[in-house]
């Protein structure tokens, strides 16, 4: 069964706050991209960080039979305050996805870091989706004078003018949010169980699912032109 960007439910996220400058930079940034070509569209590489919990589940459902104590240890998931948490990387683009990368724990991606994630990863994530031009959001380490340099340097294509706090034009998002549905009911009660979780649905989602949020992109440009560059649904 196919899937279509249509049926993915829209995750939730907290009201965007746009400026008068970055609403102008939207628009202009719409009017530019809906005059691709679809052809050049499937050549664009999606690239983003997400933050994925350990939780106490640690997978399968447990049937509670009649007379049975709900409140006892068997039958009961613990919680942690402050739980253990894993940041990916990753990029996929019409014609498949890269590798999901687990990132160092208390790593953080700066101007220094995300050069070296990018020269391990990158070129692998361009020949994995026959991709040719690389997306990424508007992060400061993204868009240092350093990574920018590095760009130049090893000769990489990129969308350099994305407008800033846009979370709503990317249809890795959505890829995001499906992940974390599907985590529900599998066992991510550590950082390695979760990291193996991740990947596996990473690596097994539904070839149809990326072509169609590849291609939803116009769509949700047109949207964002209609508000007239405010926050839209993806």
């Amino acid at each position: 069964m196919t899937t279509s960007a249509s049926s993915i439910a829209h995750h939730e996220e907290s009201l965007i706050i746009l400026t008068t400058l970055q609403r102008k930079k939207r628009l202009l940034f719409c009017k530019k991209y809906l005059a691709w070509e679809p052809e050049k569209r499937k050549k664009v590489l999606w690239s983003d960080e997400a933050t994925f919990t350990v939780t106490g589940n640690r997978g399968g459902k447990v049937r509670l039979r009649a007379g049975t104590d709900p409140y006892h240890p068997k039958y009961t998931e613990g919680t942690v305050k402050h739980p253990d948490s894993v940041m990916v990387w990753g990029a996929f683009g019409y014609h498949g996805t890269g590798e999901l990368v687990a990132l160092p724990k208390n790593l953080t991606v700066n101007k220094e870091r995300y050069p070296e994630l990018l020269a391990d990863h990158l070129e692998d994530c361009f020949i994995a989706c026959q991709s040719e031009i690389f997306q990424q959001d508007c992060a400061p380490a993204h868009t240092a004078k350093l990574v920018c340099a590095w760009f130049e340097w090893v000769g990489v294509d990129y969308i350099r003018d994305w407008p800033g706090n846009s979370p709503n034009l990317r249809p890795i998002e959505n890829i995001w949010a499906l992940m974390k549905r599907r985590l529900r009911g599998r066992d991510t009660s550590t950082v390695p169980k979760l990291v193996t979780q991740l990947q596996d649905i990473w690596a097994n989602l539904d070839p149809s699912l990326l072509q169609n949020l590849a291609l939803s992109v116009p769509k949700c440009l047109q949207s964002c032109r209609k508000k007239k560059g405010y926050p839209t649904k993806y």
